[in-house]
């Protein structure tokens, strides 16, 4: 890592230890997802293990509006399927 930031300094280029924060110009590397080369993203790295659960729906093109809890367990999600739509939807886990 710093022959990277040593070579940036060369160029007079400023170590950026963050590409996702204040400016994303300078030195440094990238914050990546990947696995055997390839982008890894959270779908797959995460998602698709989990899709066969009984407790998880997924549902696509929809904007999260609440989660719900039970005391300090979250159960659920109040979600807006469509954005035109006045009437939002409820996913809930079975078992609170």
């Amino acid at each position: 890592m710093r022959s990277v930031h040593r070579g940036g300094a060369a160029y007079r280029l400023s170590r950026n230890d963050d590409f996702n924060g204040k400016t994303q110009e300078g030195a440094g590397y990238f914050q990546l997802t990947t696995k055997n080369g390839r982008r890894w993203s959270t779908a797959m790295g995460y998602l698709r293990q989990a899709r066969s659960r009984p407790n998880l729906t997924v549902v696509s093109d929809a904007m999260a509006e609440r989660i719900l809890f039970s005391g300090r367990r979250a159960i659920g999600i109040r979600y807006r399927k469509d954005v035109n739509c006045p009437r939002a939807c409820t996913a809930v886990y079975g078992k609170h």
